[in-house]
């Protein structure tokens, strides 16, 4: 019979890896102007969304939901910090992002009177 101690197996980390976290970091900022479900994050790194959560809070001592909406409060800070529009037109856009979209296209093109 083969008596094997713990203290002889190597076990795997039970973790996100650097690698993986960053790469869901990554994911986050890129794509924070929409919807992001914890499925969908998941999904970046091949695991069940109920792991992936329990690791993510683990490593960032957040949620993944916590951490998208406090991603978000700091990009509208930046947008508050660096831009002209009007506090409530910011607020729109950060609410509604295909309405700030077209309200800045209708924006740019010149107005039928200035021709």
């Amino acid at each position: 019979m083969l008596t094997v101690t713990t203290s002889t197996i190597k076990f795997k980390s039970k973790g996100l890896t650097h690698t993986q976290l960053q790469r869901v970091l990554d994911y986050i900022q890129t794509h924070l102007d929409r919807d992001l479900s914890l499925v969908e994050l998941a999904e970046v790194i091949n695991n069940s969304p109920t792991y992936f959560a329990s690791l993510f809070k683990q490593m960032m001592g957040i949620s993944p939901h916590q951490y998208v909406i406090q991603q978000r409060v700091e990009r509208a800070k930046l947008m508050l910090s660096k831009t002209d529009l009007a506090i409530t037109r910011r607020g729109t856009c950060f609410a509604n992002r295909r309405y700030c979209f077209t309200m800045r296209l209708h924006q740019s093109k010149p107005s039928d009177s200035t021709v």
